[in-house]
């Protein structure tokens, strides 16, 4: 009787537990018996239930594994990004900075035999104009230049603690005229008792005055400009406890999807007499910070740049 039950059931239990069937495996030997064929049944279906727990295992591990490797695989892909990234930039700042030193020598010796023309040289009203122009001209390549070489050396930051209403009011009184120029009003916010940030101000100084000044060629014909520092409390992806952050906020036009893509590359700009090299500065002051400037634009509505600077103490929390 044992021999007849291994030789109809035994064969289709195996074939079963082989193929990975465990549920199934011995729905067709079910027994109850106490004997030896119920003994026998009952080590099978230990059997296949140990088989059962271990290919679940296994299958968890492998999904792991999987995610594990993809992950890696990701990561692996934005480092190498990355690398590529830095060394296009590097390339870019020597060509950069060989050619900021080759305008800069004969421009200087430009400059100084205009100013010596206007001392020694009376001109004419209509003369002065065209010299008051040309002297913009100069000053205005000079201001070119030095974003040149701001991109190819850049500098590492002198830190100390950052006092936000002083960074923001310097910032302010430099950009304040043409505001009013423009007829745009400007908003000031400033949280108490912010956590301590450690920063250069006349870099973070530099970046401030920069996207203030964005925000204001953004609205030639007048608008609103929010400046805001605040803790970070925003629930968004990237929000952590222990940062501060700095948001610059205008009604302009916004900002279209295809170049928002490409916001921060040097040398790119939407600008007729931009340099394309202002927020790939700016970007690359707030990454020697340890900290993020992100970008949220709608078409017709306005854009918000945002500045998230790590607290001290809070450095082991950077992404």
């Amino acid at each position: 009787e044992v021999w007849q039950w291994m030789h109809s059931s035994c064969p289709e239990a195996a074939h079963g537990l082989a193929r990975g069937d465990f549920e199934n495996a011995l729905a067709g030997a079910r027994t109850s018996r106490r004997d030896e064929i119920g003994a026998l049944y009952a080590a099978f279906e230990h059997m296949a239930d140990q088989l059962r727990d271990r290919h679940v295992r296994l299958e968890t591990r492998m999904g792991l594994t999987e995610a594990e490797l993809r992950k890696v695989e990701a990561k692996l892909r934005g480092t190498m990004a990355a690398a590529a990234r830095s060394e296009r930039l590097a390339a870019l700042g020597r060509l950069a900075s060989g050619v900021a030193h080759e305008i800069r020598t004969p421009l200087t010796s430009l400059k100084l035999f205009l100013q010596s023309v206007q001392e020694e040289i009376a001109v004419s009203p209509e003369q002065s104009e065209d010299y008051q122009i040309g002297m913009r001209q100069v000053a205005r390549i000079e201001t070119t230049i030095n974003h040149f070489l701001n991109f190819a050396r850049p500098q590492e930051p002198v830190l100390m603690d950052l006092d936000f209403e002083k960074l923001v009011d310097d910032a302010l009184e430099v950009v304040g005229p043409r505001a009013n120029q423009q007829e745009v009003d400007v908003e000031r916010r400033i949280a108490p008792a912010l956590p301590r940030v450690e920063g250069d101000m006349r870099q973070l100084g530099g970046v401030l005055v920069n996207l203030l000044v964005n925000a204001l060629e953004a609205m030639p014909d007048g608008g609103r400009l929010a400046i805001e520092v605040a803790p970070q409390t925003s629930p968004a992806e990237h929000a952590e406890p222990g940062w501060v952050r700095i948001e610059v906020a205008d009604t302009g036009p916004g900002i279209r999807k295809e170049d928002l893509d490409r916001l921060f590359e040097p040398f790119f700009t939407t600008k007729a007499a931009g340099s394309g090299l202002g927020l790939a500065i700016i970007s690359g002051v707030v990454e020697r910070h340890d900290g993020r400037i992100d970008v949220d634009t709608r078409l017709g509505i306005g854009t918000t740049f945002s500045v998230r600077l790590p607290a001290v103490g809070a450095k082991d929390n950077r992404r």
